[in-house]
């Protein structure tokens, strides 16, 4: 995951300061955020807006905020 992970940075597409370690941070926030969710379709949903906030927060900031 490092060099697509570079890459990504140096192509302007994630932030320059986001490490493997982050990646890890997110990916487990979002299991948390899944776990006791049964229902198939909530599941997806809440998965779903787990990642769009997730990535919302690794993207270089445009100023619009």
């Amino acid at each position: 995951m490092r060099g697509p992970l570079r890459d990504a940075k140096a192509a302007g597409l994630l932030r320059r300061d986001l490490t493997l370690d982050d990646v890890s941070l997110i990916i487990k926030m979002i299991r948390g955020a899944l776990s006791g969710i049964e229902d198939p379709a909530a599941r997806a949903t809440a998965a779903n807006r787990a990642l769009t906030l997730a990535l919302h927060g690794v993207v270089p900031s445009t100023g619009r905020d």
